[in-house]
């Protein structure tokens, strides 16, 4: 009969089958921790630009609206909160708030 195999050839390939498939999964399991580690590095160096760039944004917006006073801002990472002179406009408002929080 054509296209049987006795068991010990077919246990014999399931096993290589088995060897090949365990080898991939080993190379797989690397590589995904290899992207996490990039993606790791790849959000701390993000933040750190993302810091440079509001921190840049804020003095520029201090440059170039004048009664806009840097005391009366008030910045933190986890809190914002703000008493700015009567004489800030809502776009500079709104100018600061997509600065410091910028849509995800």
């Amino acid at each position: 009969m054509v296209g049987l195999i006795s068991p010990e050839e077919y246990d014999a390939e399931l096993e290589r089958m088995n060897v090949a498939m365990m080898a991939e999964n080993q190379a797989l399991q690397y590589d995904n921790k290899q992207l996490n580690t990039l993606i790791k590095e790849y959000e701390t160096t993000l933040e750190t630009v993302m810091g440079l760039f509001r921190q840049r944004a804020v003095r520029f917006l201090l440059s170039i609206h004048p009664s806009l006073v840097a005391t009366h801002l008030e910045i933190s990472n986890s809190h914002f909160s703000w008493a700015l002179c009567d004489g800030l406009t809502r776009s500079m408002k709104f100018m600061l708030m997509l600065v410091y929080f910028p849509s995800r």
